[in-house]
């Protein structure tokens, strides 16, 4: 073997090593807590730990159900994400397909420019204002007013995003459809969406998992216990149980990370199957 195949070889080897240990060290916080949930309150505290339990048990998820409302957190947070994605899609769509085909126009581009100055400021800046428009709204400690939130603050990005996705979107195929006698409405949902549908899912999971994780507006906005969306519940759960019930932390954990998990996953198929038909067209 040459001394330049034995350099190719040692190279493939030490980019596989550091694949592998970059990908443990990502995933062994999560394989912690998984294998944490499912182990018995005595083998939680145990010296030294386990990384695997020795008997598996679902005490720590019972409790959970039982002693916290988190059943309550997590149907908040359901409706907040689910609500952000379907007005997020919607308002980015439409938006998204007026920028990009009408970008020439003087006053769109200064919409754009104000699109991309808005999402320049921290969103720690914007607590206190959008507190007192909301509460003015009579909004405050609601969740409609915390999805209106979110989708404001969301929109500015995923404007932008597909704005970018419809500009490469070659405006012929709707020229031939309106040839054909379809409508500007028609030939944005016949043809230029299907086409666009990998910028549309990326926008759909982007707008999930910021309803679904978003800490500080909930926090902000939100008062009441019986309103309160998982990070929010989950932060509260931890000062009143972290000293006796690390078990059902990560439980929670757990049950927090399942529904993000399975959206992405579902997701994932069609963000793929779009991409391999958008080429196909394109």
């Amino acid at each position: 073997m040459s001394t330049l195949k034995i350099k190719r070889y040692l190279g493939k080897v030490i980019l596989f090593v550091v694949l592998w240990l970059t990908v443990l060290g990502v995933t062994f916080p999560l394989i912690w807590m998984v294998t944490t949930s499912f182990k018995p309150p005595q083998e939680v505290t145990a010296s030294p730990p386990t990384l695997f339990p020795k008997e598996f048990t679902t005490v720590h998820f019972q409790e959970l159900f039982k002693l916290t409302k988190f059943s309550t957190y997590f149907i908040n947070s359901v409706i907040v994400a689910g609500s952000v994605t379907i007005f997020t899609i919607i308002f980015s769509t439409l938006g998204g397909y007026a920028l990009a085909r009408h970008k020439k126009a003087r006053w769109m581009k200064n919409i754009s420019r104000s699109v991309l100055l808005a999402y320049v400021f921290p969103q720690i800046l914007l607590v206190i204002p959008v507190f007192v428009i909301i509460k003015k709204m009579g909004l405050s400690d609601s969740l409609p007013g915390l999805i209106l939130t979110h989708v404001t603050l969301i929109l500015p990005f995923t404007l932008m995003l597909l704005k970018t996705y419809f500009e490469s979107i070659p405006i012929d195929y709707e020229e031939s459809a309106m040839v054909d006698g379809a409508n500007r409405l028609q030939s944005l949902l016949y043809v230029v969406i299907p086409m666009a549908s990998p910028g549309i899912l990326s926008t759909a999971i982007f707008g999930f998992i910021e309803g679904w994780n978003e800490f500080l507006f909930a926090l902000v906005l939100i008062s009441t216990d019986a309103k309160r969306t998982l990070p929010v519940g989950i932060s509260f759960l931890l000062g009143r149980t972290a000293i006796y019930s690390w078990g059902m932390l990560m439980a929670a954990a757990v049950a927090a990370t399942i529904p993000a998990l399975i959206f992405f996953m579902l997701i994932q198929r069609n963000l793929v199957e779009g991409k391999m038909a958008g080429g196909i067209k394109g």
